[in-house]
């Protein structure tokens, strides 16, 4: 994908930056105080509209958790979920919930905008987490669609259900 439009929500302010490929650029913003008003977003979203549009999480929208083993590595139902390796081992596990990302995704439909996806910062410089959309191809709730313009995908640890698919494929 070379051109990707994402909203910051995360920030004292909503802004629109655009990936080319090769760097993000700063579109527009929109100075917010306690929340964003829909008719900001709107306006701010203007210039884009009909396109797809990804969603930059305020860090409160996102449960985060280190963990440090496989067996800490169990998904709450009913969310999207990423893993993040840490560098001095272990992962940070983020979680949305998945009636959150429809409201998001309701929101972004309702100011004329295509969703993208969702995505949080996970902070100590380690890449975004990608949630990816209620209609992105999601086993064991991770997204698999996760833009090349965000990095890399970390590789998660292998929950009991993985660990036991691997060890019939290879008994297979």
């Amino acid at each position: 994908m070379t051109e990707f439009h994402a909203l910051d929500l995360s920030g004292d302010r909503a802004a629109l930056h655009r990936w080319d490929g090769r760097g993000w650029h700063p579109v527009a913003s929109a100075p917010g105080a306690e929340g964003h008003s829909a008719r900001a977003i709107a306006d701010l979203l203007a210039p884009v509209a009909g396109k797809s549009v990804a969603v930059a999480l305020p860090p409160d929208r996102v449960a985060v958790r280190d963990v440090d083993t496989a067996s800490d590595a169990v998904i709450p139902p009913d969310t999207c979920v990423d893993w993040v390796a840490r560098d001095g081992g272990g992962w940070r596990r983020l979680t949305l919930p998945r009636a959150a990302l429809h409201e998001i995704e309701t929101f972004l439909r309702a100011l004329g905008v295509t969703p993208a996806g969702c995505m949080a910062e996970t902070g100590d410089g380690l890449p975004p987490a990608w949630f990816g959309t209620t209609d992105s191809p999601a086993p064991e709730g991770r997204s698999l669609d996760r833009p090349a313009c965000l990095g890399p995908a970390s590789p998660a640890p292998e929950t009991r259900i993985a660990a036991a698919r691997r060890r019939a494929e290879v008994a297979a």
